[in-house]
C-alpha cells in the first residue's frame, strides 16, 4: 500500500491523499466490526483486506506524512537489494520493521509500534479552545484538551496505554474557511505537541488572531470518533 500513497500523492495531490485516507480508515474500521475472525497486528496479518489495504495504507500514509518518503524508500531499496532476484529469501515482517527502523529516526519507535506491532486506536477531542489579545499584534491560544489511547487483543478487549505518539494541530486564521484545516490553500499554521496526560492544557502565542482549530488534521491517527476533534476559537473578553 506504500506505492499507492506516493502515486496518489504525486498525480493527485495532498488534498486527495488525505480523502483517500478517510476512506481507508473507514473500510479498515467497517471491516473490523464485521469480521468474526477478530484482529492481529499488521505484522502478524493475514488474509484479511481491510487489515492488508484499509489498515495497510494508514499505516504507510501516516509514517510518510510524518517522517517523509525518503527513509522509507531506503528501507525498501535495502530490503530489495538483500532478498530481490530468483533466489532471494523470503522477506518477513520483522526484517520490514528492521529496516524501517534503522531508516527513521529514534522518535519514530512509538508510532511504529502502534501502527504495526499492536492494534491501537487514539481519542482526541477540543474542550475548548480561547484567543485573549495580548497588545503589539501578539495573540495567546488556549487550547484544553483530551487525548487518550487504548490498546485491544485479537478478541477486541481494550485497556487503556499511555498516548506515545505526537499529535498535531492546525490553527486556522481569519480569512478561510475554517472547515479546510491545514489543506493546502488554507491559511493555517501546524504544530506538533506531546500531551503528558489524558486532559491537556496549551498555550501558544500568534502573531495573528485564530478563527479555529483542528487536532490531528492530516489524520496520522487512527481514531474512531472525529466528530470532536475541531472547534471554533472563541475570543475571551476581559
Amino acid at each position: 500500500q506504500y506505492g499507492a500513497v506516493g502515486v496518489i500523492d504525486q498525480e493527485y495531490g495532498a488534498d486527495v491523499v488525505l480523502a483517500t485516507a478517510l476512506h481507508h480508515r473507514d473500510r479498515y474500521l467497517d471491516g473490523r466490526s464485521r469480521s468474526d475472525r477478530g484482529e492481529r497486528p499488521l505484522v502478524q496479518v493475514d488474509e484479511q483486506d481491510h487489515l492488508h489495504y484499509g489498515k495497510g495504507f494508514l499505516a504507510f500514509y501516516s509514517l510518510a506524512r510524518a517522517f517523509g518518503r525518503e527513509p522509507i524508500d531506503r528501507a525498501l531499496r535495502s530490503l530489495m537489494e538483500e532478498h530481490g532476484g530468483p533466489d532471494g529469501a523470503p522477506l518477513l515482517s520483522p526484517e520490514l520493521m528492521e529496516a524501517l527502523a534503522r531508516e527513521l529516526p529514534e522518535s519514530a519507535a512509538p508510532i511504529l509500534k502502534s501502527l504495526f506491532e499492536r492494534i491501537e486506536f487514539h481519542e482526541v477531542a477540543v474542550d475548548s479552545a480561547t484567543v485573549r489579545e495580548l497588545g503589539d499584534q501578539r495573540y495567546l491560544l488556549v487550547v484544553d484538551g483530551a487525548a487518550r489511547s487504548v490498546e485491544a487483543n485479537e478478541q477486541g478487549a481494550e485497556s487503556v496505554i499511555p498516548f506515545a505518539v505526537p499529535l498535531e494541530m492546525s490553527v486556522s486564521f481569519g480569512g478561510v474557511d475554517p472547515s479546510a484545516g491545514d489543506l493546502p490553500g488554507g491559511d493555517s499554521q501546524l504544530f506538533t505537541i506531546q500531551p503528558e496526560d489524558e486532559r491537556f492544557h496549551l498555550e501558544v502565542e500568534l502573531d495573528r488572531a485564530p478563527v479555529h482549530i483542528v487536532l490531528d488534521p492530516r489524520l496520522l491517527l487512527i481514531e474512531r470518533d472525529l466528530t470532536d476533534n475541531e472547534a471554533p476559537v472563541r475570543e475571551e473578553r476581559p
